[in-house]
């Protein structure tokens, strides 16, 4: 099987201009610093300008949910206050979207993730998918709760189930006594200490925090409906702090507007940041070989146009009109129209993504012509080019 090398890149967190990476069986085979010339009968493709970073892990979407415009009418108190307030106002668009059957609502909510540049993705919901159906890494390994006013015999759930998988439940989404009082039963009702992961946290302080095995911090999602988020300052030297989308329901289609929001707040300094949705996520959930451009590592990959001699800068300065490739396992999945002399033999079909000419396979170009055929405005711009 032939291999594919990315050459004359600079690599996200290794000092130096030039690498190339080999990948071969799904694998990253090779990083050396330098440029390739040939190697016997390897797909090689060449860059210029060029920055390289593991595909990104996103630990919080509604995959089903992406499809609705964002929603609310005002600052909320908690999400209660804001699910009753939608459905009340917004019946219409809520139904139309509903409309659209739900296995290609979740496919689409793999696209706008990949559109991204992210490879990885907790959804958080009753509804799997199937390995095979999976356009991107779609974390199942964990028990759901969806929060502790709105889950059914919560309690039983959370004590009953026999497996050790960590559970991950909105928490602390909001302020005042109702998202207080479900902190407490949470905690109080965890009888086996089971591990659990929460979701928001913008009303958990330090002194809670050892009762947590980490926080999904949605800092995009939280502003948006309250016009505050959680503590991460002080939550970081506690627990470990995941980085999450939430869906469009609630936050904006482009995941690096999130993160240059959550840039801002220097309650992560960049290379936390970074962590946050590249390696801590393996780490943190037992997800042996991602999240690093390395040896032996899974390859998934994204190479972006390099806007910035910093690298730090660059990948902050990133959007999705950006990306030059993604690879996922092994797989170029999407690349730019700049490389479409050298992945031509991938025979893939033309989209555009927020003015920009991308080139993806058949099977993601199907389900988008699906949508089109559903008179949906599709986020990040979306369209087929013929």
């Amino acid at each position: 099987m032939s291999s594919v090398i990315l050459n004359n890149i600079s690599i996200l967190n290794n000092s130096g201009d030039r690498f190339y990476v080999s990948i071969l069986d799904g694998k990253i085979n090779t990083v050396n610093a330098g440029l390739i010339k040939g190697q016997g009968n390897s797909n090689i493709i060449n860059f210029k300008d060029a920055l390289a970073f593991p595909g990104l892990f996103n630990a919080h979407d509604h995959l089903e949910f992406n499809l609705f415009p964002r929603l609310s009418s005002k600052i909320y108190r908690d999400y209660l206050e804001w699910g009753n307030d939608i459905h009340r106002l917004y019946s219409i668009e809520i139904n139309t979207t509903l409309n659209i059957p739900i296995e290609l609502r979740m496919k689409f909510g793999m696209i706008k993730n990949l559109f991204n540049g992210i490879t990885s993705v907790i959804h958080h919901g009753s509804n799997s998918i199937r390995k095979s159906d999976q356009i991107i890494n779609v974390f199942g390994s964990y028990n759901y709760l969806h929060s502790v006013s709105l889950e059914k015999n919560w309690r039983i759930k959370l004590n009953m189930r026999s497996n050790k998988l960590p559970f991950i439940i909105h928490l602390g989404e909001g302020s005042g006594e109702t998202i207080e009082n479900e902190i407490n039963k949470l905690f109080k009702w965890n009888l086996f200490k089971r591990k659990i992961i929460a979701v928001h946290g913008i009303s958990i302080n330090a002194n809670l925090a050892d009762k947590l095995a980490a926080l999904i911090w949605c800092p995009d999602s939280n502003l948006f409906l309250y016009k505050k988020t959680a503590n991460i300052i002080e939550l970081k030297n506690k627990i470990p702090i995941l980085f999450g989308s939430d869906s469009n329901l609630t936050s904006d289609p482009n995941f690096w507007n999130h993160i240059r929001i959550a840039r801002q707040f220097n309650a992560l300094n960049d290379e936390e940041l970074i962590n946050s949705m590249t390696s801590l996520p393996g780490e943190l959930l037992n997800v042996k070989g991602i999240g690093k451009i390395k040896n032996g590592y899974q390859a998934d990959i994204v190479v972006v146009k390099k806007k910035s001699e910093n690298n730090y800068d660059a990948f902050f300065n990133v959007n999705p009109e950006d990306i030059l490739i993604i690879i996922r396992s092994g797989k170029i999945i999407l690349f730019d129209e700049s490389l479409e002399g050298e992945c031509a033999y991938l025979n893939y079909n033309k989209i555009k993504i927020r003015g920009s000419i991308k080139f993806t396979d058949k099977e993601i170009v199907a389900i988008i012509k699906k949508l089109e055929d559903h008179k949906v405005q599709l986020p990040l711009e979306i369209s087929i080019v013929d």
